[in-house]
């Protein structure tokens, strides 16, 4: 077995052994304390912070689903009120018009570079102004089949 394997099988160990001890103690310390209608609501909320889920995987589709929409809401809320965001970025990023349009696989997904540019004349921030946009073909088809009825 190398290294690298046994360190991770003694690291999965102790964290089992972390968990069982927790909920022990809980079980004998805390639980007898409470009365019984907050025990369940306590063992629930306690038991979920000790095994928190990890979260799922993101299709493409749910990636770009959550980016568009986050464009829209930065716009909705500049173009509502532009003096409340001197450097134009809202509590969504940045707006449409403000936003690099370079597109980058990032995390095997097609996203749109979140940089600012420096002025609603240009189309690429100053790291990707010299760069070749090579995958834009792929995200205008992945945003059409978005749209799409289908």
């Amino acid at each position: 077995m190398d290294q690298e394997a046994l360190l991770k099988a003694v690291t999965t160990r102790l964290q089992v052994f972390e968990r069982k001890y927790a909920q022990y103690l809980f079980t004998k310390h805390i639980m007898p304390s409470l009365d019984q209608e907050s025990v369940s609501m306590e063992a629930e909320r306690y038991m979920g912070l000790l095994f928190i889920k990890k979260k799922a995987f993101i299709s493409q589709h749910e990636y770009l689903r959550q980016e568009i929409d986050d464009i829209r809401r930065a716009d909705t809320a500049y173009n509502a009120h532009p003096e409340d965001f001197p450097n134009h970025k809202t509590e969504y990023g940045y707006p449409d018009k403000f936003r690099c349009n370079y597109i980058k696989l990032e995390k095997h997904k097609l996203a749109r570079c979140s940089t600012k540019i420096t002025s609603g004349d240009e189309f690429y921030c100053k790291r990707h102004g010299t760069e070749p946009n090579k995958h834009i073909q792929d995200y205008q088809k992945a945003v059409a089949s978005l749209e799409s009825p289908d």
